[in-house]
């Protein structure tokens, strides 16, 4: 790495007997690209020789395409034709007890008893990532002598270049995790090979010459990241040289990082020729790359000038564990995980694997096992526990008399009121401590007081009871004492208050204080901080100057630091869906935009986000819906209609009708029950709910946020905009979902500070549905074309993302099927001897949903088409009632086997066929049970084989929806696909390109990035104080844990509550123990997330 590299030492020249590496040298240089091979005879022509490899400085080096190429090529290992080293006394295993052993003989020593099972098992030295002991204790030292500093957040952190090499450390074990493995970082050969040697110490040079003599060079160098691994018929053996550049443009070029690099792996090379090609050539295969975590590949291509970005491992191929496998696929690569090995290529792999575990067998610092290495995470905690950021030494050495301090959970705002309480209690001063939250926290604080035999100086009080406003002005009237108050709510007393009055009452509270000092703790969350709580703007009428803000996080270790603040800033800026995500597999990151050009101006404007600042009492954005539509409409001078899509079913529906209709006096329409438009003839605004607008799209658009109700799904949702988009918030600007949305770019936004009044008609009450109208030209469908072929088959499963032109597809099959019929029509013998059905599948319940705008739209559209008399449209429940099955009240693939049965029988005793297209059909059923890839593959595999069988059955196409519900489904459809049992006539087909009309497709790249299970939250009423990591110990990563979808069982039990919170607990609880933690605590959540487990089951089946 570049810090330990630019540290070390030039290594002295090496002492070569053979003329062989100098006719190398030169023939690399007469292969160096022009402009590479002009630096270098540059170089030469200015008097500068090139040196030799081993004593070249960084800038000698120079970026060779054609080497880096065969570096980054996976190969055979060639066979050493030198002297084997491990076969020589001078080489042993440096541990007493192998001492008298040759090195081989003590490498398969040391390897059954510190790596069992090594042929079977992962391993890695050191077992996770920690920094080497006298880099720690540099860490612990710059953080005690950084200077104190106003600039928050300039505090000692883990270097980047330790973190970049974990990055890659950590990628390469856990791609490797269950296959025979062994991985390491910072393996020095000084410290391994060369120590197991011999060669250290003095007479040094003269030990370097006898292995020279044996045709072994001695190359001071090291593998950052380096795995091992036996993959069935093959050994591999991968190099990583990791580079910390964050940046292209200051520094040194990338072009002489790429060669000192280069140069660093091609030692790696021939290090392990050395070590283990006299015997491990015939199944080894090697390859090393350049890893720049922190650049992207764009930005490495357009340094470096030609197209070796594409063999460098870059910030894209770290972004997900599959990004990663990718890369390594595409250069060879391929894990098949093979449980069946060759013996031959067993023996080579332990041959390797043993030759480097047996070489760092001095290394003693690093931890070999899991308990060495939490060991080694504990120590180093509880030091850097103790230590303060200069942030808050600044705050400590101030001594102000007035203080609130702030900050995310872990940033140490109790310990610093502690250090507080320790100083004045030093200099003789009466300290009152008052916990507000009580428990085990004050628990603790007079523990820590006792241990320092402050009780006489220092009284931990707890305001239990009811008044404790007259508790907390009791003890700040105190002039003789210090007092220093934890846990505090920021809205206390105030829980209704506007966020400018609740700071001028701790403005006012402070300074009618008497005691000699006042620090007072917020703390960051509370179940009665409401979303509309406006932290900064509490702050600016307190004044600034009173307040601190601590931002970082200490308490966790960096790798769990970062985990908590990623989870958090994701869950922030989330965009919560109730019910449905996108399925697995469909791409995404594609799409087609097929906006007419009529509107096409429009699409250079921006989506808008309308804030609303309504009061805590009425911050559900439905009540304030109505009177902003009509604002935005008034700000435009198109006389179109507007269309506002409400969430959940009817009753925020019902409200806004009554609101624009009723009391605003506005042209209103909207879709009842039976399918049917209401309202007026001309209308300035339609409202539909959610239900309603399956498989639709809108020219514009107004959708409603708030954190009280959720649409199914925002992706569906967002890419239902044509031409303007609207989004009524009650959300702060300033943060969450919408936030990042503004700093990219991707929406204007505004605020309506006097929005009117709210809607207070909420009654639910059926609307008005006395005036039934035709079918507007504003409604109208512009639906894309899809990119493939019709196609022919018998059956065909189609998927595809929305908007890539699934309906289409069945339309045109149909239209194929309905010319047949018009022949057959005009035979007299024939008529009516074939049926063709649409049938709209996205009613998923008869009783719980209405019928849909979609079904409606597609009568009208095949009108348009002159199909009306041979293609018959029906809602799939009407289908179902008419076929006798009124038990049925949800959909779902057996009801449609059973459904499909029906008509066939009918149909083969009438003497009919049928051509029969489903749209918008859910993969799964609705509420009745679990579900994954593989067990739906062969649900439909079994429906279609069932259906093969009826001859009236002349075709069936079936689009699904391309939304699962994730509470009980997960499902990939490439798996599907690929895995799907090959029956006569039949297809499954993927759409690809998809989106095609949607009118702001990068805002909708960004939300289909962002969804998420509305239950993934933030914890209700906590504050953004944007903490960010500060831990000067990297730690062990976080773990996920998840109980299978399917039936399972635990402790020989089976389980009844199906991945429930008691499944979860057990399901982590048995992974723990089995892997060595000797503690382990599970938490509970809160009342109201218990309730909402208990209903999941309900919602599911309304859904």
């Amino acid at each position: 790495m570049e810090v330990r590299e630019a540290c070390r030492a030039p290594p002295k020249l090496e002492v070569i007997r053979s003329t062989e590496l100098k006719r190398r040298r030169e023939d690399k240089r007469e292969k160096m690209p022009h402009f590479h091979r002009g630096r270098e005879a540059e170089r030469q022509g200015n008097g500068q020789q090139s040196p030799a490899k081993d004593g070249q400085t960084s800038k000698d080096f120079a970026h060779n395409c054609k080497n880096y190429e065969k570096l980054a090529e996976l190969k055979q290992l060639e066979k050493f034709k030198g002297k084997d080293p491990r076969e020589k006394n001078w080489m042993k295993v440096r541990e007493a007890a192998y001492k008298n052993l040759t090195f081989r003989e003590g490498a398969e020593e040391y390897q059954k008893e510190n790596y069992p099972g090594a042929e079977m098992r992962a391993y890695s030295f050191p077992v996770g990532y920690v920094l080497k002991d006298q880099s720690q204790k540099k860490l612990f030292d710059e953080m005690q002598k950084a200077k104190a500093t106003k600039e928050v957040g300039a505090s000692t952190t883990i270097p980047i270049e330790c973190s970049a090499v974990a990055t890659v450390f950590d990628y390469m074990k856990e791609e490797l995790a269950d296959i025979p493995s062994f991985v390491t970082y910072d393996y020095e050969f000084n410290a391994t090979f060369y120590k197991a040697m011999g060669v250290e110490g003095k007479g040094t040079p003269n030990k370097e010459d006898r292995w020279n003599r044996y045709g072994i060079e001695i190359l001071r160098s090291d593998h950052d990241v380096c795995g091992i691994v036996s993959d069935g018929n093959r050994v591999l053996v991968l190099f990583f040289e990791v580079k910390s550049r964050h940046e292209t443009k200051r520094g040194r070029s990338l072009l002489e990082h790429m060669g000192k690099a280069e140069n660093q792996l091609e030692k790696g090379h021939r290090v392990v020729r050395q070590m283990v090609g006299a015997t491990a050539f015939k199944h080894t295969y090697l390859c090393g790359f350049v890893a720049f975590p922190y650049l992207s590949r764009k930005d490495i291509r357009e340094s470096l000038g030609c197209d070796c970005d594409e063999n460098i491992l870059t910030k894209d191929d770290l972004d997900s564990r599959d990004s990663f496998k990718n890369f390594l696929e595409r250069h060879g690569v391929t894990l098949t995980r093979k449980m069946t090995r060759e013996e031959a290529v067993k023996e080579c792999y332990l041959d390797v694997m043993r030759t480097y575990v047996a070489a760092s067998a001095s290394v003693s610092e690093m931890p070999r096992t899991v308990e060495e290495f939490r060991e080694n995470i504990g120590e180093n905690m509880q030091e850097a526990l103790l230590l303060l950021t200069p942030h808050q030494r600044q705050i400590l050495h101030e001594d102000r008399r007035i203080l609130f301090l702030t900050g995310g959970q872990g940033t140490g705002k109790t310990w610093l009121l502690l250090k507080r309480a320790e100083e004045l209690a030093h200099g003789g001063e009466e300290v009152i401590i008052v916990n507000m939250s009580g428990g085990e926290l004050t628990n603790d604080i007079t523990k820590w007081r006792d241990e320092r035999h402050f009780e006489d100086k220092i009284t931990i009080k707890y305001p239990g009871g009811s008044n404790q406003q007259n508790f907390i002005e009791t003890i700040i009237a105190d002039q003789e004492k210090h007092v220093l108050v934890d846990e505090m709510q920021i809205n206390w007393e105030m829980e209704e208050s506007e966020p400018a009055d609740i700071g001028q009452r701790w403005k006012d509270f402070a300074e009618k204080s008497k005691c000699k000092s006042l620090w007072i703790v917020w703390c960051p969350s509370n179940p009665c901080y409401h979303e509309t709580l406006d932290f900064q703007k509490i702050i600016d009428s307190l004044g600034r100057e009173r307040v601190e803000l601590l931002t970082e996080i200490k308490r966790n270790t960096e790798n769990l630091g970062k985990f908590v603040i990623d989870v958090t800033r994701f869950i922030q800026k989330r965009f919560p869906c109730s019910f449905l995500l996108p399925m697995q597999g469909l791409e995404n990151n594609t799409f087609l935009s097929m906006v007419s050009s009529e509107h096409k101006g429009e699409m250079d404007g921006k989506p808008q986000i309308v804030f609303i600042k309504a009061p805590p009492k009425y911050n559900e954005v439905y009540l304030w819906a109505s009177e902003a539509a009509l604002k935005i409409r008034s700000l435009l001078t198109d006389s179109r209609p507007f269309t506002i899509i409400t969430r959940g079913e009817e009753h925020e529906r019902n409200v806004v009708v009554r609101e624009l209709g009723g009391r605003l006096q506005q042209k209103v329409a909207f879709l009842d029950k039976e399918g049917r438009l209401r309202g007026h003839s001309e209308p300035d605004f339609f409202v539909f709910h959610e239900y309603q607008v399956v498989g639709m799209s809108f020219q514009d658009l107004i959708l409603l946020d708030d954190e009280k109700c959720f649409y199914r799904s925002w992706s569906r949702i967002i890419c239902m905009a044509r031409g303007s988009l609207h989004v009524i918030t009650t959300i702060s600007l300033l943060s969450g979902r919408w936030e990042e949305p503004q700093h990219l770019g991707l929406i204007s936004s505004c605020s309506l500070m006097n929005p009117g009044k709210p809607s207070l008609d909420v009654s639910h009450a059926p609307l008005d549905e006395s005036h039934t109208i035709s079918w507007p030209t504003s409604l109208e469908q512009d639906t894309p074309s899809p990119d493939a072929e019709t196609e022919w088959k018998r059956f065909v499963l189609l998927f595809g993302q929305n908007q890539s032109g699934k309906t289409t597809f069945l339309i045109n099959r149909l239209k194929g099927k309905a010319e047949q019929v018009k022949e057959e029509m005009s035979k007299e013998e024939l008529i009516c001897k074939t049926r063709i059905l649409f049938v709209d599948c996205s009613r998923w319940h008869r009783n719980a949903c209405s019928k849909k705008l979609f079904l409606v739209s597609m009568e009208e559209r095949i009108k348009k088409i002159g199909l009306e008399k041979v293609v018959e449209v029906f809602d799939i429940h009407e289908l179902i009632q008419d076929y006798g099955f009124r038990q049925e009240l949800s959909f779902y693939p057996q009801a449609m086997e059973k459904l499909l049965v029906k008509i066939s029988e009918k149909g083969e005793k009438e003497g009919q066929r049928f051509h029969v297209a489903l749209d918008n059909a859910p993969v799964h059923a609705i509420g009745r049970g679990p579900g994954d890839t593989d067990g739906l593959r062969k649900e439909w595999e079994s429906i279609l084989e069932s259906l093969s069988s009826h001859t009236s059955l002349a075709s069936l196409t079936i689009a699904f929806l391309p939304y699962v519900g994730y509470v009980t489904i997960t499902f990939d459809v490439k798996e599907f696909k690929r895995e799907f049992k090959v029956l006569p006539d039949t297809r499954v087909m993927i759409l690809e390109s998809g989106y095609r009309n949607a009118g702001f497709p990068s805002l909708l790249r960004h939300v289909l990035s962002h969804e998420s299970p509305h239950e993934l939250r933030v914890k209700p009423g906590t504050l953004n104080t944007r903490p960010r990591p500060s831990s000067l110990v990297p730690g062990e990563k976080p773990y996920l844990i998840t109980p299978p979808l399917e039936a399972h069982y635990h402790g020989g039990f089976m389980c009844v509550g199906g991945r429930g919170r008691g499944c979860l607990a057990v399901a982590a609880a048995a992974y723990l123990h089995s892997n060595l933690h000797e503690l382990i605590c599970v938490t509970e959540g809160s009342k109201e997330e218990k309730k909402e487990e208990e209903s999941k089951n309900e919602i599911g089946l309304k859904e």
